[in-house]
């Protein structure tokens, strides 16, 4: 296992609001996916699809924002990587 730039790494406060925008925008994500498996039986199809696109919208421009004050805010929340031969 070698350990990657961000496993002794000082974050800034700005990246540190990248990283808290990125990491509510993952959970968002996730919330979606465990929706999905137990969507309102009230709401038409076209409703639910327009209700999951502005959800995804916002999400993707809170990524977006993140990415623009941490351009490697994705890649931070790794702080080692190990490569398995078979």
């Amino acid at each position: 296992m070698r350990k990657t730039k961000w496993a002794s790494h000082k974050f800034s406060a700005d990246e540190t609001n990248a990283r808290h925008i990125w990491r509510r925008a993952e959970i968002e994500r996730s919330e979606i996916v465990q929706a999905l498996k137990s969507c309102d039986h009230f709401m038409s199809r076209d409703d639910m699809h327009k209700r999951l696109d502005r959800r995804l919208d916002a999400i993707e421009r809170s990524m977006t924002r993140a990415q623009s004050i941490f351009p490697d805010v994705e890649e931070s929340f790794t702080v080692a990587k190990m490569t398995v031969t078979l």
